[in-house]
């Protein structure tokens, strides 16, 4: 009895196999839904960078302030109770008649705005800022190395007593002397493109 050999496949099934393998295979690594997410978050990543880029936020030089009062005539100030404030000397060059100090009262909820009406054009030392401003015991001990002048009106106070019953008395101050971008205030970056 002779058997024949009937092959397992059909030729029209070997014929497309074999094209089939011929053909280049193109991956798809990522479906559709996952590959739009990701443009979606490259795109906000980039819009991210660019608001931080763009958005300025103020930088401020912090010191001290006594409440004086002012005799005389000089940096075009008048007689008055006037707040003197001491801040760092490296802020010097950027302090200008004009912009904004804010002092934090006692008895107020949040710092309250003044205009700056002088800056003493040089740094002082301690000796020169007692003398020249009449310091008390308590407001001299703020100012103990050398530092940059400026004085903006004291009154009004929020509390209603005369403005003359708090000469002596010392307050936390902040003037804004600049911007800077929120870009900068990261840590690798600010470095890099000099804060």
């Amino acid at each position: 009895m002779t058997q024949t050999r009937r092959p397992i496949f059909r030729p029209e099934a070997l014929r497309r196999y074999k094209q089939n393998r011929e053909r280049p295979v193109l991956l798809r690594a990522l479906s559709p839904p996952t590959f739009l997410c990701l443009w979606v978050l490259l795109g906000l990543l980039i819009a991210t960078g660019c608001v931080m880029w763009l958005a300025q936020v103020p930088v401020y030089a912090s010191g001290s302030a006594t409440v004086v009062a002012w005799k005389g005539n000089t940096l075009g100030i008048r007689d008055g109770i006037v707040l003197v404030a001491f801040l760092p000397p490296q802020d010097l060059s950027q302090l200008r008649i004009g912009q904004t100090l804010l002092v934090t009262f006692d008895t107020t909820d949040g710092p309250v705005s003044r205009t700056l009406i002088g800056v003493e054009p040089q740094v002082i030392g301690p000796a020169t800022a007692q003398q020249q401003f009449g310091l008390s015991t308590p407001a001299a001990q703020v100012v103990n190395q050398p530092t940059a002048v400026a004085i903006a009106r004291f009154e009004p106070y929020p509390s209603g007593l005369p403005a003359s019953t708090y000469v002596g008395s010392v307050y936390q101050v902040q003037v804004q002397v600049g911007v800077q971008s929120v870009f900068s205030l990261l840590p690798f970056f600010g470095q890099v493109w000099g804060g």
